[in-house]
Protein backbone atom coordinates (compact mmCIF):
# COMPACT_ATOMS: atom_id res chain seq x y z
CA UNK A 1 0.00 0.00 0.00
CA UNK A 2 1.09 3.58 -0.69
CA UNK A 3 0.35 6.08 2.08
CA UNK A 4 0.42 9.85 2.50
CA UNK A 5 1.17 10.97 6.06
CA UNK A 6 0.58 14.51 7.36
CA UNK A 7 2.77 15.01 10.43
CA UNK A 8 3.87 17.84 12.73
CA UNK A 9 6.87 15.98 14.16
CA UNK A 10 10.08 17.87 13.42
CA UNK A 11 12.24 14.98 14.61
CA UNK A 12 11.40 13.10 11.42
CA UNK A 13 13.92 15.38 9.69
CA UNK A 14 16.69 14.00 11.93
CA UNK A 15 17.62 10.64 10.41
CA UNK A 16 19.21 9.57 13.73
CA UNK A 17 16.12 10.23 15.86
CA UNK A 18 13.86 7.52 17.22
CA UNK A 19 10.93 9.02 15.31
CA UNK A 20 12.83 8.78 12.01
CA UNK A 21 13.69 5.14 12.78
CA UNK A 22 10.00 4.49 13.41
CA UNK A 23 9.10 6.01 10.02
CA UNK A 24 11.72 3.83 8.35
CA UNK A 25 10.20 0.75 10.03
CA UNK A 26 6.76 1.78 8.73
CA UNK A 27 8.35 1.99 5.29
CA UNK A 28 9.08 -1.73 5.37
CA UNK A 29 5.31 -2.26 5.24
CA UNK A 30 4.24 0.57 2.90
CA UNK A 31 5.59 3.19 0.53
CA UNK A 32 5.34 6.28 2.71
CA UNK A 33 5.16 9.92 1.60
CA UNK A 34 5.37 12.34 4.54
CA UNK A 35 4.38 16.03 4.47
CA UNK A 36 5.46 18.26 7.38
CA UNK A 37 4.30 21.91 7.75
CA UNK A 38 6.53 22.98 10.66
CA UNK A 39 9.64 24.15 8.84
CA UNK A 40 10.79 27.55 7.63
CA UNK A 41 12.15 26.38 4.28
CA UNK A 42 10.88 23.78 1.85
CA UNK A 43 12.93 20.58 1.83
CA UNK A 44 12.66 17.23 0.08
CA UNK A 45 14.66 14.22 1.24
CA UNK A 46 14.48 10.43 1.67
CA UNK A 47 14.82 8.49 4.92
CA UNK A 48 14.90 5.25 2.94
CA UNK A 49 14.07 3.98 -0.53
CA UNK A 50 10.41 3.74 0.56
CA UNK A 51 10.09 6.79 2.83
CA UNK A 52 10.09 10.25 1.22
CA UNK A 53 9.71 13.45 3.28
CA UNK A 54 8.74 16.92 2.14
CA UNK A 55 8.33 20.10 4.19
CA UNK A 56 6.26 23.14 3.22
CA UNK A 57 7.43 26.23 5.09
CA UNK A 58 5.34 29.39 5.30
CA UNK A 59 2.79 30.82 7.73
CA UNK A 60 0.02 28.65 9.19
CA UNK A 61 -2.38 29.64 6.43
CA UNK A 62 0.27 29.05 3.76
CA UNK A 63 1.09 25.69 5.32
CA UNK A 64 -2.56 24.63 5.16
CA UNK A 65 -2.82 25.60 1.48
CA UNK A 66 0.53 24.03 0.56
CA UNK A 67 -0.24 20.79 2.37
CA UNK A 68 -3.44 20.42 0.35
CA UNK A 69 -1.88 21.32 -3.01
CA UNK A 70 1.26 19.22 -2.49
CA UNK A 71 -0.77 16.37 -1.00
CA UNK A 72 -3.12 16.39 -3.97
CA UNK A 73 -0.16 16.35 -6.36
CA UNK A 74 1.48 13.40 -4.56
CA UNK A 75 -1.79 11.45 -4.43
CA UNK A 76 -2.40 11.93 -8.15
CA UNK A 77 1.20 11.33 -9.22
CA UNK A 78 1.79 8.12 -7.26
CA UNK A 79 -1.77 6.78 -7.16
CA UNK A 80 -2.16 6.86 -3.37
CA UNK A 81 -5.43 5.72 -1.84
CA UNK A 82 -4.71 6.08 1.89
CA UNK A 83 -4.15 9.25 3.95
CA UNK A 84 -3.07 9.20 7.59
CA UNK A 85 -2.81 12.29 9.81
CA UNK A 86 -1.00 12.81 13.11
CA UNK A 87 -3.93 14.37 14.97
CA UNK A 88 -7.63 15.27 14.61
CA UNK A 89 -6.90 19.00 14.54
CA UNK A 90 -4.75 20.86 11.98
CA UNK A 91 -3.38 17.81 10.17
CA UNK A 92 -6.73 16.01 10.47
CA UNK A 93 -8.53 18.90 8.78
CA UNK A 94 -5.94 18.85 5.98
CA UNK A 95 -6.46 15.11 5.55
CA UNK A 96 -10.24 15.52 5.42
CA UNK A 97 -9.91 18.25 2.79
CA UNK A 98 -7.58 16.06 0.71
CA UNK A 99 -9.89 13.05 0.91
CA UNK A 100 -12.94 15.15 0.01
CA UNK A 101 -11.19 16.69 -3.00
CA UNK A 102 -9.90 13.32 -4.13
CA UNK A 103 -13.28 11.61 -3.85
CA UNK A 104 -15.02 14.43 -5.71
CA UNK A 105 -12.93 13.52 -8.75
CA UNK A 106 -14.42 10.03 -8.98
CA UNK A 107 -17.73 9.27 -10.66
CA UNK A 108 -18.87 6.05 -8.99
CA UNK A 109 -19.41 5.17 -5.32
CA UNK A 110 -17.04 2.21 -5.68
CA UNK A 111 -14.20 4.49 -6.74
CA UNK A 112 -14.94 6.95 -3.91
CA UNK A 113 -14.63 4.23 -1.31
CA UNK A 114 -11.07 3.53 -2.47
CA UNK A 115 -9.73 6.72 -0.82
CA UNK A 116 -9.48 6.26 2.95
CA UNK A 117 -8.66 8.74 5.71
CA UNK A 118 -7.09 7.52 8.95
CA UNK A 119 -6.76 9.96 11.85
CA UNK A 120 -4.17 9.16 14.50
CA UNK A 121 -4.67 10.16 18.13
CA UNK A 122 -1.57 10.06 20.32
CA UNK A 123 -3.01 12.02 23.25
CA UNK A 124 -6.09 11.38 25.35
CA UNK A 125 -7.65 14.67 24.24
CA UNK A 126 -11.27 13.63 24.76
CA UNK A 127 -10.83 11.41 27.81
CA UNK A 128 -10.71 14.29 30.27
CA UNK A 129 -11.50 18.01 30.29
CA UNK A 130 -7.86 19.07 30.78
CA UNK A 131 -7.31 20.25 27.20
CA UNK A 132 -10.72 21.88 27.04
CA UNK A 133 -10.18 23.76 30.31
CA UNK A 134 -6.65 24.94 29.52
CA UNK A 135 -7.20 25.80 25.86
CA UNK A 136 -7.61 29.32 24.49
CA UNK A 137 -10.29 30.24 21.96
CA UNK A 138 -8.22 29.09 18.96
CA UNK A 139 -7.45 25.75 20.59
CA UNK A 140 -11.08 25.28 21.65
CA UNK A 141 -12.17 25.75 18.02
CA UNK A 142 -9.70 23.05 16.96
CA UNK A 143 -10.89 20.84 19.81
CA UNK A 144 -14.50 20.88 18.64
CA UNK A 145 -13.66 20.68 14.93
CA UNK A 146 -11.70 17.54 15.70
CA UNK A 147 -14.51 16.09 17.81
CA UNK A 148 -17.54 16.87 15.65
CA UNK A 149 -16.12 16.97 12.11
CA UNK A 150 -12.76 15.26 11.59
CA UNK A 151 -13.33 12.19 13.78
CA UNK A 152 -16.95 11.77 12.64
CA UNK A 153 -16.02 11.70 8.96
CA UNK A 154 -12.72 9.79 9.18
CA UNK A 155 -12.80 6.24 7.81
CA UNK A 156 -10.47 4.93 10.52
CA UNK A 157 -9.11 6.21 13.81
CA UNK A 158 -5.79 4.86 15.07
CA UNK A 159 -4.98 5.24 18.75
CA UNK A 160 -2.02 4.22 20.87
CA UNK A 161 -3.84 2.73 23.86
CA UNK A 162 -7.04 0.95 24.86
CA UNK A 163 -7.79 3.85 27.21
CA UNK A 164 -8.17 6.27 24.29
CA UNK A 165 -10.26 3.78 22.32
CA UNK A 166 -12.67 3.29 25.22
CA UNK A 167 -13.03 7.05 25.67
CA UNK A 168 -13.78 7.56 21.97
CA UNK A 169 -16.38 4.77 21.97
CA UNK A 170 -18.03 6.36 25.02
CA UNK A 171 -18.08 9.60 23.02
CA UNK A 172 -20.25 7.87 20.41
CA UNK A 173 -17.77 6.70 17.75
CA UNK A 174 -18.22 3.20 16.34
CA UNK A 175 -16.02 0.62 18.06
CA UNK A 176 -15.17 -0.99 14.71
CA UNK A 177 -13.82 2.34 13.47
CA UNK A 178 -11.17 2.63 16.18
CA UNK A 179 -8.09 0.42 16.31
CA UNK A 180 -5.20 0.29 18.76
CA UNK A 181 -1.65 0.33 17.46
CA UNK A 182 0.99 0.79 20.10
CA UNK A 183 4.08 2.87 19.44
CA UNK A 184 7.11 0.60 18.84
CA UNK A 185 9.94 1.13 21.32
CA UNK A 186 13.44 1.33 19.85
CA UNK A 187 16.00 0.98 22.63
CA UNK A 188 19.65 0.82 21.66
CA UNK A 189 21.58 0.36 24.87
CA UNK A 190 24.86 0.36 22.95
CA UNK A 191 24.35 4.10 22.43
CA UNK A 192 25.01 5.53 25.87
CA UNK A 193 26.01 8.98 27.06
CA UNK A 194 29.73 8.38 27.43
CA UNK A 195 31.52 9.63 30.51
CA UNK A 196 28.39 10.58 32.43
CA UNK A 197 28.97 10.15 36.17
CA UNK A 198 26.18 8.61 38.18
CA UNK A 199 23.54 11.03 39.41
CA UNK A 200 24.11 10.04 43.03
CA UNK A 201 27.81 10.90 42.82
CA UNK A 202 27.25 14.13 40.89
CA UNK A 203 24.60 15.52 43.25
CA UNK A 204 25.44 13.65 46.50
CA UNK A 205 22.01 12.00 46.64
CA UNK A 206 21.24 8.81 48.57
CA UNK A 207 18.24 8.11 46.34
CA UNK A 208 17.37 9.52 42.92
CA UNK A 209 13.83 10.02 41.62
CA UNK A 210 13.67 10.73 37.89
CA UNK A 211 11.32 12.42 35.43
CA UNK A 212 11.99 12.68 31.66
CA UNK A 213 9.95 14.49 29.01
CA UNK A 214 8.52 17.75 27.69
CA UNK A 215 7.97 20.39 30.35
CA UNK A 216 4.39 21.48 29.70
CA UNK A 217 1.37 22.13 32.01
CA UNK A 218 -0.18 18.72 31.25
CA UNK A 219 2.91 17.01 32.72
CA UNK A 220 1.94 18.30 36.21
CA UNK A 221 5.52 19.05 37.32
CA UNK A 222 4.37 21.96 39.47
CA UNK A 223 2.49 19.43 41.61
CA UNK A 224 5.48 17.06 41.62
CA UNK A 225 7.76 19.76 43.04
CA UNK A 226 5.19 20.51 45.77
CA UNK A 227 5.17 16.84 46.70
CA UNK A 228 8.95 16.66 46.76
CA UNK A 229 9.10 19.64 49.09
CA UNK A 230 7.32 17.47 51.66
CA UNK A 231 9.51 14.45 50.89
CA UNK A 232 12.81 16.21 51.59
CA UNK A 233 11.59 17.40 54.98
CA UNK A 234 11.91 13.77 56.08
CA UNK A 235 14.57 12.63 53.57
CA UNK A 236 16.94 15.58 53.01
CA UNK A 237 19.42 13.48 50.99
CA UNK A 238 16.89 12.32 48.40
CA UNK A 239 16.90 14.04 45.03
CA UNK A 240 14.58 14.68 42.08
CA UNK A 241 16.16 15.00 38.61
CA UNK A 242 14.03 16.55 35.84
CA UNK A 243 15.37 15.84 32.35
CA UNK A 244 13.88 17.80 29.46
CA UNK A 245 12.94 21.18 28.04
CA UNK A 246 9.71 23.02 27.32
CA UNK A 247 7.53 26.05 27.93
CA UNK A 248 7.31 25.50 31.72
CA UNK A 249 11.00 24.99 32.46
CA UNK A 250 11.78 28.57 33.49
CA UNK A 251 8.72 28.76 35.75
CA UNK A 252 9.64 25.46 37.38
CA UNK A 253 13.22 26.59 37.99
CA UNK A 254 11.93 29.78 39.63
CA UNK A 255 9.59 27.76 41.83
CA UNK A 256 12.45 25.51 42.96
CA UNK A 257 14.43 28.62 43.96
CA UNK A 258 11.46 30.11 45.84
CA UNK A 259 11.00 26.86 47.80
CA UNK A 260 14.74 26.66 48.50
CA UNK A 261 14.97 23.24 46.85
CA UNK A 262 18.01 23.90 44.62
CA UNK A 263 19.99 21.11 46.31
CA UNK A 264 17.26 18.46 46.00
CA UNK A 265 15.66 19.29 42.63
CA UNK A 266 18.02 19.39 39.63
CA UNK A 267 17.34 20.20 35.99
CA UNK A 268 19.05 18.57 33.03
CA UNK A 269 18.53 19.32 29.36
CA UNK A 270 16.78 16.92 26.98
CA UNK A 271 18.82 14.03 25.53
CA UNK A 272 17.80 11.84 22.60
CA UNK A 273 18.73 8.65 24.47
CA UNK A 274 17.89 8.89 28.22
CA UNK A 275 18.87 5.29 28.98
CA UNK A 276 21.79 6.26 31.25
CA UNK A 277 19.42 8.32 33.40
CA UNK A 278 17.15 5.29 33.81
CA UNK A 279 20.17 3.23 34.87
CA UNK A 280 21.22 5.78 37.48
CA UNK A 281 17.81 6.37 39.10
CA UNK A 282 16.02 4.48 41.88
CA UNK A 283 12.47 5.29 40.74
CA UNK A 284 10.75 6.94 37.78
CA UNK A 285 7.92 9.42 38.42
CA UNK A 286 5.16 10.21 35.92
CA UNK A 287 2.50 12.56 37.38
CA UNK A 288 0.83 13.67 34.11
CA UNK A 289 -2.76 14.91 34.12
CA UNK A 290 -3.43 13.37 30.71
CA UNK A 291 -1.46 11.09 28.36
CA UNK A 292 -2.30 9.11 25.29
CA UNK A 293 0.44 6.57 25.81
CA UNK A 294 3.57 7.48 27.75
CA UNK A 295 6.43 5.90 25.79
CA UNK A 296 8.96 7.04 28.38
CA UNK A 297 7.24 4.81 30.96
CA UNK A 298 7.79 1.80 28.70
CA UNK A 299 11.45 2.74 28.35
CA UNK A 300 11.86 3.03 32.11
CA UNK A 301 10.30 -0.40 32.60
CA UNK A 302 12.60 -1.83 29.92
CA UNK A 303 15.57 -0.89 32.15
CA UNK A 304 13.89 -2.50 35.20
CA UNK A 305 13.32 0.90 36.83
CA UNK A 306 10.31 1.00 39.21
CA UNK A 307 7.60 3.46 38.13
CA UNK A 308 5.13 5.52 40.15
CA UNK A 309 2.59 7.18 37.85
CA UNK A 310 -0.83 8.76 37.70
CA UNK A 311 -3.72 6.86 36.15
CA UNK A 312 -3.11 7.99 32.55
CA UNK A 313 -1.87 6.50 29.29
CA UNK A 314 -0.45 3.00 29.66
CA UNK A 315 -1.06 2.79 33.42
Amino acid sequence: MKQLMISLDKQIADSNSRVAHRMISYGTEHDLYILIPDFEAKKIFELSSRVRVETTGGSKLQQFYRLITRGQDIINRYGLNFITTQDPFFTGLVGLALRTRRRSQFRTKKEKRQVKLEVQIHGDFYGSDFYKRRAGIKAKVQYYIGKWIVLRYADKIRVVSRRIKNNLVEMGLAKSKVRVRRIPTFLNYAESVGGMSTLKERYSFDKVFLWVGRMAPVKNLDFLIDVFEEVVEERPTWGLVLVGDGSEKKNLQEKVEELDLEFNVRFETWVENPENYFRDADCFLFPSLSEGYGLVVQEAIATNLPVVMSDVGVA
